[in-house]
């Protein structure tokens, strides 16, 4: 797990930790660049909750080395905020691009200071519980989905998706 939002990590951790992973915290993107493979490929699965910071070619390079050896990621990308905010969703871009996801986009659209922007969620993520929307604060939003799906749309404009995935196995 790359750390990020202490609120975020808190939960994903006890989560993990009840389905019987070990979790370890890297505290920087440095730290995972660092990992030896052997150390790498011992993880199951990586959730990146880091904010603000793009991905750097070393990053990027450690997380295509992961992923193309059967790894998979949770990419947390940032909210709308202006360009300095959304140099992290576009380094994911680009990646998911690298990987063979297709080419997504991300809209420029801001929802403002106090956007709370309501989502509907897919069907097919509906598995978990009985929840068919769900809330993000000044999200960002793709517009184009590459070969991805998206997990949830945007109430106001079902064109845009605030979460994308790429199942296991497609990148």
């Amino acid at each position: 797990v790359l750390t990020g939002s202490p609120g975020g990590l808190a939960r994903i951790t006890a989560l993990e930790a009840a389905a019987g992973y070990t979790v370890d915290h890297l505290t920087t993107y440095t730290d995972f660049v660092n990992l030896t493979d052997t150390q790498l490929f011992e993880y199951m699965h990586i959730w990146d909750l880091g904010f603000y910071n793009s991905l750097n070619a070393a990053t990027q390079a450690q997380f295509v080395k992961y992923i193309t050896q059967g790894g998979a990621v949770w990419w947390n990308g940032e909210n709308y905020g202006g360009a300095v905010f959304q140099a992290k969703d576009i380094s994911i871009v680009n990646m998911v691009t690298t990987l063979g996801g297709g080419t997504p986009t991300v809209n420029s659209f801001d929802p403002g200071p106090s956007g709370i922007e309501s989502a509907t969620i897919e069907a097919e993520f509906r598995l978990a519980n009985s929840a068919t929307t769900t809330q993000f604060a000044r999200p960002s939003y793709f517009d184009s989905f590459g070969t991805g799906t998206p997990m949830c749309k945007r109430v106001a404009n079902t064109a845009w998706a605030p979460v994308v995935v790429w199942k296991t196995g497609s990148l």
